[in-house]
């Protein structure tokens, strides 16, 4: 997988580790990049058989800040317009 905002690693019992460390940024967000590679890692983890469960761990100091604002309010938006 080519992930940008999780390392990751696989160890020989099938345990896939991810380690949420978004770059540039103090602390995790959830943001539309983290989506669209949450959407990648569920498609690997369900497509190969090899991989027998998923540790979901923090590089940063807190797990998570909360939702990216700026992306809340383009939902808000798009949300608004619709019919």
């Amino acid at each position: 997988m080519n992930l940008v905002n999780f390392k990751h690693d696989t160890d020989a019992d099938g345990i896939l580790t991810l380690v949420w460390d978004m770059p540039g940024k103090p602390m995790n967000v959830l943001d539309q990049s983290l989506m669209d590679e949450l959407n990648t890692i569920v498609d690997h983890v369900m497509a190969d058989a090899a991989t027998k469960g998923v540790v979901l761990t923090s590089g940063k100091d807190a797990f998570c800040a909360g939702a990216d604002l700026t992306m809340m309010e383009g939902a808000g938006k798009k949300f608004a317009a619709t019919p």
